[in-house]
Order: C-alpha cells, then structure tokens, then sequence
C-alpha cells in the first residue's frame, strides 16, 4: 500500500521556499539603495504607441463623427 503524503510538511515547505525568496528580494533591493541604484523598470511590459495601436490596446484619436444636416420637420 502506498504511503500516504504529508500535506502540512508540503505546505510548510512551500511556505518557506515563498518567504526565502521573498527575503532575498527585501535584500537585493536594500543593497541597491544602500548602492545608489535606482530599480529598473520592466521594459518588457513597455510597448510604444504604434505597436499599441496596432494591436488594438489604444484607439487612434478620431475626430467626432459631424451629423448631416436635417431640416426641421414641419
């Protein structure tokens, strides 16, 4: 028969992979200050404005539509 797992020890173990790697984080970012780095930006999640355009993300700017001319009705 197989064992059974041991969720909490699973658990408990993701948990201190998570604040670990949090902690690392926390420090890098205090070395870089201490350093007088500024963060650098995600240039990943920049895209210029054609390339925003072109995939839709941004609507081009469009003059508002003039209505024709209607004659009072009568």
């Amino acid at each position: 028969m197989a064992r059974k797992p041991n969720y909490d020890f699973e658990k408990r173990k993701k948990e201190m992979e998570r604040k670990a790697k949090k902690d690392e984080k926390l420090r890098r970012k205090r070395e870089d200050a201490e350093n007088g780095v500024e963060p650098a930006e995600d240039e990943s999640m920049q895209i210029s404005a054609e390339d925003a355009a072109a995939l839709g993300l941004v609507r081009p700017a469009v003059p508002p539509a003039v209505s024709p001319a209607v004659p009072p009705r009568e």
